[in-house]
């Protein structure tokens, strides 16, 4: 159980700058530069366990599988019960449709949020590999071969786009669906679970374009810069604003159905 490792002490690393980060600021805007980098320092030290143990220790699936729920569910807790945090560059479009289709942030903050998550997401990575370096060789060895590009070369970038865009549709919806609920952490975990464990064939499903390029960009087998941003940018935000453009479309349909009745 050496994975655990990591994950535990970023989680305590974690606990202990959230306190401090409260005894040195009350400015709320700081204090979500803050939140998110501890938010995503963790995240990243969760994926690079997640990948060695799956891809180069041969960990059994359900063990793979639980942990990759276990970090939905964690992530998710922290980012949807801190408050204005994003978590995920697509977020933005989503609070833009929470506001009434009013941005959410000026463009200092959407900035700052941007450059946030990937210090990080690569600050954890640089956690991670330093942690290891002192405890167990083979695994630094193991992180040294877990960078590679999501995208796989048996298909196209175009079917690699549409799942990144389908993915992201299906969860904003399970999200929009939940909203009101007391369960809403739970089913956005399993969905995207379930949603990984399906369609992360053609590319990595990430979801999530900060991640996808912290973990993948300057990896082997990297494709073209504009593939890489169609698929991991570009093609996030249609996801999100075709779902947010259906739920709106069907919510005034009941609307009017209602006015009829």
């Amino acid at each position: 159980m050496w994975f655990l490792l990591g994950p535990v002490a970023a989680t305590a690393c974690c606990f202990v700058a959230r306190l401090l980060s409260r005894k040195i600021s009350s400015d709320d805007k700081t204090l979500i530069f803050m939140d998110e980098f501890i938010g995503q320092f963790w995240s990243a030290v969760f994926i690079m366990e997640l990948g060695i143990i799956g891809g180069e220790f041969g960990a059994p699936s359900i063990v793979l599988l639980f942990f990759v729920f276990l970090h939905f569910l964690l992530r998710n807790m922290y980012f949807t019960h801190a408050n204005k945090l994003y978590d995920n560059p697509v977020a933005f479009a989503g609070a833009y449709y929470a506001e009434g289709r009013k941005m959410p942030a000026d463009p200092f903050t959407i900035m700052g949020v941007f450059a946030t998550q990937m210090i990080a997401l690569l600050t954890g990575q640089m956690f991670s590999k330093n942690l290891w370096a002192f405890l167990d060789p083979a695994h630094v060895e193991a992180i040294a071969v877990e960078c590679s590009t999501g995208l796989s070369s048996a298909h196209s970038w175009q079917h690699a786009a549409a799942l990144e865009a389908v993915g992201v549709f299906i969860l904003v919806l399970v999200g929009l669906v939940t909203a009101q609920t007391k369960f809403q952490v739970v089913a956005l975990s399993t969905a995207a679970t379930a949603l990984v464990t399906v369609m992360s064939y053609a590319s990595g499903l990430f979801m999530n374009a900060s991640i996808a390029t912290a973990f993948s960009f300057n990896c082997k087998g990297h494709p073209e810069n504009w593939v890489f941003l169609v698929v991991y940018w570009l093609a996030p935000y249609v996801g999100i604003i075709a779902a947010n453009e259906l739920w709106l479309g069907a919510d005034r349909l009941k609307g009017g159905k209602d006015k009829q009745a």
